[in-house]
């Protein structure tokens, strides 16, 4: 996972400008990948916090784990408003770290959670990896994340964009996500979708079980 990026200096700015994108997509595709979780939970590069208002009552415990203190200082403002992290609110613990080397011990979590960060990262198979070792058998890997579109027009057009997207996101526009999971042998796919708001599908979701 990449350094601390331009956006993660003001935190609120990232929420600011995905704030029209959860509306009209997000926010719908996060409430029915994480509905159905339970016990603890890893959520890898949580930025602003943006899941945490999706995990249902069944969820035991949210870990929060990102490398800008600015990001975990900004999302427990956010999240003590809404019963997060208070005392006898809902359990709501953080690390700073980076998605390439988890700071847990492995079979750690019942769940982990990755959304929109693997464009970010500097090595998502590593990140795949290491979420899949903390993870325990028969726990569930989500993935929620955009990648280069299969559509060859579009294709081109954020291939040609995605230096001057990098710059002040970090964020990588032409990344192959969905066939960096789905080779992955220790991985069960639950549920899987392309999807996206243009012709190209550049959007991939999934729940996964991990068999090893």
């Amino acid at each position: 996972m990449k350094g601390i990026r331009t956006v993660d200096k003001q935190p609120w700015t990232y929420d600011v400008v995905v704030s029209p994108m959860e509306l009209m997509w997000f926010g719908r595709r996060r409430r029915e990948l994480l509905r159905g979780l339970s016990g603890h939970v890893l959520d890898i590069g949580s930025g602003t916090g943006t899941n945490l208002k999706y995990y249902p009552e069944s969820v035991d415990c949210v870990t929060v784990l990102d490398p800008s203190h600015e990001n975990i200082r900004y999302l427990h403002r956010k999240a003590k408003g809404k019963g997060w992290g208070t005392e006898n609110g809902k359990c709501l613990r953080s690390r700073i770290g980076v998605g390439e080397k988890l700071p847990f011990g492995s079979g750690s979590f019942d769940n982990v959670v990755s959304t929109l960060i693997l464009c970010t990262v500097e090595d998502p198979a590593r990140v795949i990896s290491e979420g899949i070792r903390v993870l325990r058998k028969g726990g569930r890997f989500i993935f929620m994340e955009h990648q280069l579109p299969k559509w060859g027009p579009q294709a081109l057009l954020f291939n040609s964009v995605a230096p001057i997207w990098r710059a002040p996101s970090g964020c990588n526009l032409n990344r192959h996500t969905e066939t960096e999971v789905l080779k992955r042998k220790d991985l069960r796919m639950i549920s899987s979708e392309k999807w996206g708001p243009v012709l190209g599908y550049p959007f991939f979701s999934g729940v996964f079980e991990k068999t090893g």
